[in-house]
């Protein structure tokens, strides 16, 4: 029992650490990325 937990509490840490590292890395894209290239959703 305290296996399974302890494995979903590592999941749920890395899941959040992931979301905020992406989070993080697409803000600091948008401020300093040029302006007048078009943002990565659209080109995709």
């Amino acid at each position: 029992m305290f296996g399974s937990t302890k494995q979903l509490i590592i999941a749920v840490t890395v899941v959040v650490l992931a979301g905020i590292l992406v989070a993080l890395g697409a803000q600091y894209v948008v401020h300093h990325r040029p302006h007048q290239q078009p943002p990565a959703h659209t080109a995709q």
